[in-house]
């Protein structure tokens, strides 16, 4: 089901012109009269300017976001686009970031959220998805490195990437395609690369939820 539709806030009503239009409302949080434009990609799409913190935006259909729809995943409707990267899964447009950090990281040391000091706290997942994206940087890695490795349910599953390098060391990776399901618990671990500690470390993790 592919929808002719860009949303900007969360409260929207499609128009009676065959689902064509939407109608995009604020209610004191998202727009304000200060917003004066916005900018869209596709052939034939036309926003104009606000009204009363108003926006219409028309996407012809048959046009525009080419793989768009309203999916239901695990019981909830979400809008998703299919990810031409990944094989063409159907992930979410939202995100959601798991973040992790540790002053001191040793080899096979799970790496902590906020202040849980225990090795099994990890994040369960709230709907099936999959981790896209991570970064992370390093204060210093002195002359050690680690591999940051991730894990489902215990099982090391792939590579987030290495900090090495000394001062100031961190990754971008942007071509993760790791596959969880709705429950899975979700942590990551360092793996010596070589020597020693590395310190004060923190690395984020980027899902989507697939449908």
């Amino acid at each position: 089901m592919v929808a002719d539709a860009v949303i900007l806030t969360k409260p929207i009503s499609v128009g009676s012109g065959g689902g064509s239009a939407l109608e995009v409302q604020d209610e004191g949080s998202s727009l304000s009269t200060a917003v004066t434009k916005f900018n869209f990609v596709g052939t034939g799409v036309t926003a104009t300017e606000p009204v009363a913190d108003e926006i219409l935006v028309t996407i012809p259909g048959g046009t525009g976001i080419t793989g768009l729809a309203l999916t239901v995943i695990n019981g909830q409707p979400m809008l998703t686009v299919e990810d031409s990267t990944r094989a063409d899964k159907i992930l979410s447009v939202g995100e959601q970031v798991f973040a992790y950090g540790e002053n001191r990281l040793s080899d096979l040391d799970w790496i902590r959220i906020q202040d849980a000091a225990d090795a099994d706290s990890g994040y369960v997942a709230d709907f099936d998805g999959t981790i896209v994206y991570a970064t992370a940087h390093c204060e210093n890695t002195g002359a050690n490195s680690k591999d940051i490795r991730i894990y489902i349910d215990g099982v090391d599953t792939a590579l987030a990437g290495t900090l090495s390098g000394g001062a100031n060391a961190e990754f971008n990776n942007t071509t993760l395609d790791v596959d969880f399901t709705q429950g899975q618990k979700i942590r990551l671990r360092a793996i010596d690369g070589s020597g020693g500690n590395i310190q004060d470390t923190v690395i984020k993790l980027t899902v989507k939820w697939r449908g």
